[in-house]
């Protein structure tokens, strides 16, 4: 039974978390996982992603277990997949002429996957343009933004000749072991932890993947512990975060996560090296007060097999008795499936509250701040906001690693004059700032398809602008192509040439 456990989980690879399109939200095959998980068809904890669709045992034939059965990959192969993304946009300031805005990547990815039975090994790099034409600077949180795939380097000359034409990265690149009690990982790969569908408040995967020493998960019924020690890819030199997750599934209908964080940059590395260390008193007992630690809690609730509840609370420092304010962040949504009766659709509200000065350390002490390189490593907007959206998905067809549809989705955001480089002192006032600094209201449809071999995103956004920092509207066509025209599968060929 052990071996064949094992090979279910070691079937499939990790099941990826980030929208290509938007990278501030899971993608089609979380939500889908989610439909089942909802419905009762699996009991699985989705709040620490990316998870291994092996994990997967459906008790009912559905279109969900259908499309997951056609996920698997050959033990060694070699992708080529080719995308582009980008954005035509024109934004009319208020009493200005109108302006057009573009920006356009083209990527050649390359991907290489082994497995050998507990383990496997996956490298994926790509050469990249970027094209853009953009009027005005993009704040951090701005939609239209994609972290991700900004053109930048720290070196003195670029890849070839003289000019930035193109230039390489890799994003994921790990190690991983799994068995039927244990999964740990070592290398470069996103992840995100809590129930958010937009967005997380500890960690969400929004910026840069960190470099992980170890990242590793124990799962025992209902207990899961999860531990984590990663280095930042980032200009300071040893920057560093340890964290821990513990999930409590005490019932199939509910799920409480509990997380602790640190990040540091002095010259010990061992200083939370310790996976199941309370971090609070290695810090406590430390030279000085320039690490910040971090944590938070969420809970998920499952009624009907139609309705998930849930809420997810950051802790930066929570002040009750005053002398400095209190740096948290909030958060609470549903996801409903197959509101009003329409199958094969799904409903997703969220709700997310984020205090000023949260997430930067005291006096804007950059080296202990959780951001690579300006992007919050939690809740995308960063500090000092609030965002309501709103996002309608229905499924046309959804088979064996096939699924198209579309989505209609509301956002609305208020923001204050900070960013994550805005961080609260002593010497300063605690009223905290206006949140009409950049308020918008944004709505957007979107078409899209996934299969293995062709996916695509397209769409219109609406936005309207009405703080102090832009007033005006923009209209916006986006899209997101991806196809893999090359697979060999070095599996099949070994079986066909020793089978000669």
């Amino acid at each position: 039974m052990f071996f064949l456990l094992s090979a279910i989980i070691l079937s499939h690879l990790y099941l990826p978390f980030r929208s290509n399109f938007d990278p501030r939200e899971i993608n089609i095959d979380y939500i889908i996982l989610e439909r089942a998980r909802i419905t009762g068809q699996v009991h699985l904890n989705t709040t620490i992603k990316p998870v291994l669709t092996g994990d997967l045992k459906f008790k009912t034939a559905s279109p969900e277990s259908a499309y997951f059965s056609g996920a698997g990959n050959p033990n060694l192969y070699l992708k080529i997949r080719l995308r582009d993304w980008g954005y035509l946009s024109r934004f009319t300031p208020q009493a200005h002429t109108s302006l057009n805005e573009s920006e356009n990547y083209m990527h050649l990815c390359g991907e290489a996957y082994l497995r050998r039975g507990n383990f496997e090994i996956l490298h994926s790099s790509a050469v990249f343009s970027e094209e853009r034409d953009h009027r005005f600077d993009l704040a951090y949180y701005d939609p239209l933004l994609n972290p991700d795939f900004r053109l930048y380097t720290f070196d003195v000359a670029p890849p070839i000749g003289h000019s930035y034409k193109f230039d390489v990265r890799t994003d994921v690149a790990y190690l991983h072991f799994a068995n039927r009690w244990i999964d740990f990982s070592v290398g470069r790969l996103p992840v995100r932890l809590g129930p958010g569908f937009r967005s997380s408040l500890f960690l969400s995967g929004y910026a840069l993947p960190l470099k992980y020493v170890y990242n590793f998960r124990v799962r025992k019924d209902w207990l899961e512990f999860m531990g984590a020690y990663a280095v930042f890819p980032d200009t300071l030199k040893w920057k560093r975060m340890a964290y821990q997750r513990l999930v409590l599934s005490p019932f199939d209908f509910l799920e409480i996560g509990f997380n602790q964080g640190a990040i540091w940059v002095d010259s010990d590395p061992f200083k939370y090296f310790d996976p199941v260390d309370f971090y609070y008193i290695v810090q406590r007992r430390g030279r000085d007060n320039s690490d910040n630690l971090i944590g938070g809690a969420d809970i998920s609730i499952y009624l009907f097999n139609k309705i998930k509840v849930y809420s997810e609370f950051f802790d930066d420092d929570f002040i009750i008795t005053g002398g400095s304010p209190s740096k948290y962040g909030i958060m609470a949504g549903t996801h409903i499936v197959d509101p009003f009766g329409v199958a094969g659709s799904d409903l997703i509200v969220e709700f997310t509250h984020v205090n000023p000065w949260t997430y930067p350390h005291y006096y804007s002490d950059y080296r202990s701040n959780p951001e690579i390189l300006g992007y919050p490593i939690g809740f995308w907007a960063g500090p000092a906001c609030n965002v309501l959206t709103l996002d309608f998905i229905k499924f046309t067809k959804i088979s064996s690693g096939f699924a198209r549809g579309f989505r209609i989705g509301y956002e609305y955001l208020q923001h204050a004059d900070q960013d994550m480089r805005d961080g609260w002192g002593g010497h300063m006032s605690m009223t905290p700032p206006p949140y009409n600094f950049d308020v918008r209201n944004s709505l957007r449809v979107i078409a899209f398809q996934k299969s293995n071999r062709f996916s695509y995103e397209a769409g219109a956004e609406v936005s309207f602008m009405s703080g102090e920092s832009l007033k005006g509207s923009r209209v916006t066509l986006r899209f997101n192509v991806e196809g893999v025209p090359f697979i060999l599968d070095f599996t099949k060929l070994f079986s066909s040439i020793s089978s000669r």
